[in-house]
């Protein structure tokens, strides 16, 4: 673990705004309700063919009233382009109560053009606008545009009091879908200072800052703006796809209000490290009588480290229930959490962390970002990058991360979305460190399939395999509320004509070791072919032939990421009928990624009375780079292809 330094894996790039940059036009933001025919086709036509929708504009508008609550005002724009963006007019704004947040202001309007080509206009009434609770104080503004089909533009607006100016929020200038402008404009008091931190892979299209005055006061402007954005879409394993959308991250670090002297926050990662400590609902949450008393009856002294580790780390995840929300800090305490056995990912993770204290092991808690929430900075301390805390083990001069929320797993499989994350680790010392967390184990899984094509009217197919690693923590979580036999009777109902004899499962309880299965399925044959015909076909792979190539696009802007490392084998021995030989089948086929990605294996034996198959897919990383993905694919379309080649048996001429 890296003691204090800190790294970066992708390059960012910091805003430094000191100084006014030439005004450019404004043309492409309008003020509500300014349009006309020609808006229709304000768009490149390229998306008309590959898109749903595209965002015309986007504006936000950040600042401030006289008590320094932070206030926002958005200004949207989508064309939408076909039936299968119609979701995008039903619109749902997000806020919190216990933050004295609220959303008003909102205006909407969907334009049509009509046949002779004249603009009709349906506005949103008030009484269409609705309230709706999510969880306690948590509740959304929902609508729903009128009139929305292939061609409309909708047009909305709305003001969303944030409050306090430390909640202000990112700005995102990718969508799921193109956007041709995206403009944000900050308005901040002097009193106030804010790191600002631009993160994206393209330059700013607009970087200006200025002074301006109101009847508040002086206050600091910033212009930031980008045009011609690509969608980030949700592609097929881009497992983080929040990394690779643009955006702009603020965070307060300083304020001189009401005459007083400036107070410095989160300055630098040591201060961070320091208030996380200093708070109650974090570094201040200690073990009481009942938590030290369980651990005194999970441990005993002639365990070591990591055999205590796992003691306690297992109670756990046998027993706590998480309940679905992220969080960096501890909701209820880690003692009413330790009675009720049910929290969030902060109340989890931090009795946890005590929990090994008192058993003796250096843990401490560790923030992070989860794959849903975007990459951290590490070259820029902003404490609003994390949504999430893991506890983080140091024994000797190792470190590896641990999560109880995640139901019962191993140690060594942690929950795919806290994996490789920078994990920001915060000791009681207030030093801090940086883990890129990483799986322990391999994951794997081996097939072997064993049958006879002897018998003319069924044949019978006997598995055996293994898994381990996450594959190993798939099964289990998937055949935990069922029995072997109904789970195979439900993997292959979709396979026709194959009834499961007898299957079972081991090690499915002990979450440390590989997890084993072997089944026996007896297959019909019905029309697929006859002893007596002078040619068979048949495709050896029979049920397990059902894969498809995600990467079907021939370009693709990201790189592809996978959750782990992974590797596939099967194994395949066919008995022939008698008198019948190979007539065809694929020969053995080798391919190689570049710099040592992965590779695919494909080893045919062809002999008198059995056909043998050895494939062997691996994935040496968690992420194959971009400009391998010609090469990736290819890889895919050719596993997918020899998964499914049909094997041609031709009678023997007697």
């Amino acid at each position: 673990m890296n003691a204090g330094k800190p790294f970066s894996r992708i390059a960012f790039t910091a805003i430094i705004l000191a100084t006014l940059i030439t005004n450019i036009s404004r043309a492409q933001v309008k003020k509500f309700g300014d349009i006309s025919a020609e808006d229709f086709t304000a768009y490149d036509a390229e998306y008309d063919s590959s898109m749903s929708a595209v965002v015309l504009f986007e504006f936000g508008e950040y600042y401030f009233d006289r008590d320094y609550n932070c206030y926002t005002d958005i200004h949207k724009r989508i064309k939408v382009l076909n039936d299968d963006a119609l979701d995008y007019g039903d619109i749902q704004i997000l806020y919190r109560k216990d933050y004295e947040q609220s959303v008003d202001h909102i205006k909407a309007m969907t334009y049509n053009l009509n046949e002779k080509g004249e603009l009709e206009k349906s506005k949103l009434g008030k009484k269409e606008v609705f309230d709706q609770g999510i969880r306690d104080d948590i509740r959304i503004k929902k609508f729903s545009m009128p009139d929305v089909k292939a061609g409309s533009i909708i047009e909305y607006s709305y003001r969303k009091k944030i409050g306090s100016p430390f909640l202000m929020p990112d700005w995102k200038f990718h969508d799921y879908i193109p956007v041709m402008w995206s403009e944000l404009v900050l308005k901040v008091p002097i009193q106030l200072e804010y790191r600002i931190i631009f993160k994206g892979s393209e330059d700013l299209f607009i970087s200006e800052a200025d002074l301006g005055t109101s009847m508040s006061g002086k206050y600091k402007i910033y212009r930031l703006a980008k045009k011609d954005l690509p969608a980030v879409e949700d592609l097929p394993f881009l497992y983080n796809r929040e990394d690779h959308v643009s955006e702009v991250k603020t965070q307060l670090i300083k304020a001189r209000v009401n005459g007083n002297l400036p107070q410095n926050f989160f300055e630098d990662w040591d201060a961070i490290a320091k208030d996380m400590n200093d708070r109650g609902d974090f570094g201040k949450q200690r073990a009481n009588k009942e938590i030290k008393r369980k651990v005194e009856e999970l441990v005993t002294e002639e365990m070591d480290e990591l055999e205590k580790v796992k003691v306690i780390y297992d109670y756990l995840v046998s027993n706590i229930h998480w309940d679905g929300f992220n969080s960096v800090i501890t909701k209820k305490g880690i003692r009413d959490t330790f009675e009720e056995m049910r929290g969030n990912t902060g109340d989890i993770n931090l009795l946890l962390v005590e929990m090994l204290k008192e058993a003796g092991v250096q843990a401490n808690p560790a923030l992070v970002s989860t794959s849903g929430n975007g990459a951290v900075l590490v070259d820029f301390p902003l404490i609003n990058q994390f949504n999430s805390v893991i506890a983080v083990v140091e024994i000797g001069q190792s470190a590896f991360m641990l999560d109880a929320s995640s139901g019962h797993r191993s140690y060594r499989v942690q929950n795919p979305k806290f994996l490789n994350r920078n994990a920001f680790v915060i000791r009681e010392d207030n030093s801090y460190g940086w883990l890129f967390t990483q799986p322990i184990e391999r994951t794997s899984e081996r097939i072997s399939l064993q049958y006879s094509l002897a018998d003319s009217g069924s044949y019978k197919v006997e598995m055996l395999g293994y898994a381990s690693g996450a594959y190993a923590q798939n099964y289990r979580n998937e055949v935990d509320s069922t029995d072997a036999h109904t789970f195979w009777r439900n993997e292959i109902e979709r396979w026709d004509d194959f009834e499961v004899d007898s299957a079972q499962f081991g090690e499915l309880e002990n979450v440390e070791e590989d997890v084993s299965f072997s089944a026996q399925f007896n297959v019909l044959k019905k029309d697929e072919f006859t002893l007596d015909d002078e040619i068979i076909y048949h495709n050896p792979f029979i049920g397990l032939s059902t894969f498809e190539n995600p990467f079907i696009k021939e370009k693709r802007a990201f790189r592809v990421e996978f959750p782990f490392a992974f590797k596939d084998e099967t194994v395949l021995n066919l008995i022939l009928p008698k008198g019948y030989e190979i007539e065809d089948f694929p020969d053995s086929y080798t391919v190689n990624l570049p710099e040592n990605y992965g590779y695919f294996r494909f080893v045919v034996g062809k002999y008198q009375d059995k056909l043998s198959v050895y494939s062997n897919l691996f994935i040496n990383n968690y992420y194959v780079p971009k400009e391998y993905y010609t090469e990736l694919r290819d890889m895919f379309m050719k596993y997918e292809e020899l998964h499914n080649s049909v094997l041609v048996l031709k009678k023997i001429e007697e």
